[in-house]
């Protein structure tokens, strides 16, 4: 995918056991934090494939951050105050805007997650037999098998897996530098001292979202 950041194309990255047999049936799916190159990650993706996963550090649409799409200062959709922001951007960017379409982001269906993570599989069970792609897909061959892959990534692309893990049965997930998504917290509940998280009394700057 084009980075406009880095000024050249991400590539996806895989890395395997070398032993097919050591292979432990599942697929480990990375993705990067906001602006980081998929190949940033090669030390998480080896101790992967020493566990007994291929991993996939995905290329996708990660060039601007959620928290900038959800930052827009007075704007009711796409502002800090938008409950829905950040999940609407988040799945809008992994489904595509055909299936999920946020007014803060636009993300065509070909480079959502979803889809990338789809056509690199076939392309890989077509190319690379012998990376056992094919097992990773159901429906013969058109739809990714979500029960047999690992989905991990590391702040934005942390996120991004905690919503994928929401939607679909998948073999685990794991959030690495990831907070929660959240907006100030006296404009979801109707008394203010329910902020007061720490019990201290005071609605304080520490757990004011």
């Amino acid at each position: 995918i084009n980075d406009t950041l880095q000024g050249q194309l991400k590539r996806h990255v895989l890395v395997a056991p070398t032993d097919p047999a050591a292979r432990n049936g599942l697929l480990f799916l990375w993705m990067s934090g906001s602006g980081a190159e998929p190949s940033n990650y090669d030390i998480i993706q080896q101790i992967a494939a020493a566990a007994g996963y291929p991993s996939i550090s995905l290329a996708y649409d990660n060039e601007t951050s959620v928290g900038d799409r959800c930052g827009v200062a007075g704007d009711p959709q796409c502002g800090p105050t938008a409950i829905g922001c950040d999940e609407d951007v988040r799945l809008e960017m992994i489904y595509g805007r055909d299936v999920h379409d946020s007014p803060c982001v636009d993300v065509p269906t070909a480079d959502a997650i979803e889809h990338r993570v789809l056509r690199l599989l076939q392309y890989l069970a077509t190319s690379a037999p012998a990376t056992g792609a094919a097992g990773f897909l159901t429906q013969n061959g058109t739809a990714i098998d979500w029960r047999k892959i690992a989905v991990g990534g590391w702040s934005q692309g942390g996120g991004h897996a905690g919503l994928i893990a929401r939607d679909h049965l998948v073999a685990r997930a794991l959030f690495v530098s990831k907070a929660a998504g959240s907006v100030p917290c006296p404009l979801t509940v109707t008394d203010p001292a329910q902020c007061d998280l720490d019990g201290d009394g005071q609605l304080t700057a520490g757990n004011a979202d």
